[in-house]
């Protein structure tokens, strides 16, 4: 795993890190939008503790990918049927405390948020593209029609 303190010093991103390969590393999601590492591994007592306080949902980026994986292991038959994955999922279940229910609480929801604006989002893309046919037909139809365009 990389880490930045064994940066060397050949080529640089953005941000002037390095990699051991002197490749250029990409600048993180996070560290463009100004969220530094140590916040986003936060632990997890230091989620706001009242209703009104903004709350930072730690390492969902992480388990977005984490649920991405298993959905595309689970999507194989031979996987998903296996003894491994199988002990994997089912043996030993965890049983959450309080402050666990509330945050897997929060998550859902932001889940359900997530899919509300990813559908609203379609909308206006397929929107947009019924817009951009309308008017590339007008296009055409203004090149076919008009005799200066052609030769």
């Amino acid at each position: 795993m990389y880490s930045a303190s064994t940066a060397s010093s050949s080529s640089a991103n953005a941000n002037g890190e390095k990699d051991g390969n002197g490749h250029k590393r990409s600048q993180s999601l996070g560290a463009s939008l100004g969220i530094s590492k140590h916040s986003r591994n936060a632990s997890r007592n230091s989620l706001a503790s009242s209703i009104n306080e903004p709350v930072s949902l730690w390492r969902e980026n992480q388990r977005i990918s984490l649920r991405a994986f298993l959905r595309v292991l689970l999507g194989d038959a031979q996987i998903a049927k296996s003894r491994a994955m199988n002990e994997f999922l089912l043996k030993e279940p965890i049983t959450l405390n309080e402050e666990e229910l509330n945050d897997e609480a929060r998550r859902r929801g932001m889940d359900h948020i997530r899919i509300e604006e990813q559908q609203k989002f379609y909308e206006i893309a397929r929107q947009r593209a019924r817009e951009l046919d309308v008017y590339m037909e007008s296009f055409r139809r203004e090149i076919v029609e008009d005799s200066e365009y052609l030769f």
